[in-house]
């Protein structure tokens, strides 16, 4: 991954193809903005079939695009068990996961009110060559529900905890959203655990009250708990992957992706208790992960960096045009990939185009 020069990288798949009207997804905090498309500008926690409590799932590598069955989502994840050991930081469990593969090691952090499973098809391709290791985030999924400790320092030190203590270092690490906000943070403080840095729809700087505000209504939407799975599926914007009229279908098919995976995904992570589905998370933790961000901006730690980096945009997300060129201007030889039509989510709105960007920034030369 070159240095040497500030670049724009282009996918390989146009992402401008016309296409589906942009689906609800988590709530957007880039800086101090926060945008909801509607009611549904809300997320779930992950893919169906990633392993819960302790065990996680290993994806076998392939670039063809499975197909969609019966089987909804878990088709992407129908793998063997392997355990991991228990990660703990000042008495927080932390759930992690190895997703996929072997080789040079990945670190993937979600973003809000996500989960580790949300990477289950970055991971499926990733593993091809690369050890592809996620977890979920205090607060959030199998971790620590009601932390104390929610500030950005924490999630920061959590991430560093787990590249330690899985042996992990000096690795690549990818964050979405507030993922990436601390992955840009965990690049600047311990440049030693980074080798390499992708930074999708986020920027250095904590949200605004406004922004909080917008997160906190987003999330209130949530009609919790749902009846049913189903149910779920459609308030995230998509119809059930076990629908007749989509079978055969592949994941390669723009519209599916849209408006199904997705859904599925955020459907997935939905827990099963007390009549009903509801997420694995509590609003009130998520607020105070947004509020607990000390304010102001974080360039000067942006500037720090000296990782090869790369910035991801989505064309219909909250990274603005010009907050990404400045990132590439304070930071000498970051690279700018745009993914035209792509939402916040971008590695779910738009899994092709996403796949062909990462995989040529982590070809390149370093």
């Amino acid at each position: 991954m070159s240095t040497a020069r500030r670049d724009t990288l282009r996918p390989s798949l146009d992402g401008s193809v016309p296409g589906i009207p942009r689906r609800p997804g988590r709530p957007r905090v880039v800086g101090n903005e926060a945008a909801a498309p509607g009611d549904r500008n809300l997320t779930g926690e992950g893919a169906a079939a990633i392993s819960r409590g302790g065990s996680f799932e290993r994806r076998p590598g392939g670039h063809t695009a499975p197909t969609i069955s019966s089987s909804s989502v878990a088709v992407l994840l129908e793998t063997r068990h392997v355990s991991v050991p228990t990660l703990e930081r000042d008495g927080v469990p932390l759930a992690g996961y190895e997703l996929a593969g072997s080789g040079s090691p990945v670190l993937l952090l979600h973003g809000l009110a996500g989960y580790a499973g949300e990477w289950a098809q970055t991971a499926r391709w990733l593993g091809e060559d690369h050890r592809v290791v996620a977890f979920d985030a205090r607060g959030h999924g199998h971790s620590e529900r009601v932390p104390l400790d929610v500030s950005l320092a924490a999630h920061v030190a959590d991430a560093a905890h787990v590249i330690e203590r899985l042996e992990l270092g000096p690795c690549t690490v990818m964050g979405q959203s507030l993922g990436g906000l601390t992955a840009l943070l965990l690049a600047a403080a311990h440049p030693e655990l980074v080798r390499a840095l992708v930074v999708a729809e986020a920027m250095p700087a904590a949200p605004g009250e406004t922004a909080i505000a917008e997160v906190e209504r987003s999330l209130a939407r949530w009609p919790v708990p749902f009846e049913t799975r189903e149910d779920a599926v459609r308030f995230f914007g998509g119809s059930s992957l076990d629908d007749t009229s989509l079978k055969g279908k592949s994941l390669a098919d723009e519209s599916l992706v849209d408006q199904s995976l997705a859904a599925e995904t955020w459907a997935g992570g939905l827990e099963q208790r007390d009549g009903g589905w509801w997420p694995r998370f509590d609003l009130p933790v998520m607020i105070r992960t947004l509020r607990d961000a000390p304010p102001g901006n974080y360039w000067q730690e942006w500037e720090r960096i000296r990782c090869p980096t790369l910035i991801v945009r989505a064309g219909n997300g909250t990274l603005t045009t010009s907050d990404a060129q400045r990132m590439t201007e304070r930071l000498p030889g970051s690279q700018l990939a745009e993914i035209a039509g792509a939402g916040h989510d971008i590695h779910l709105d738009r899994p092709v185009e996403w796949q062909h960007t990462i995989e040529a920034f982590l070809a390149s030369p370093d």
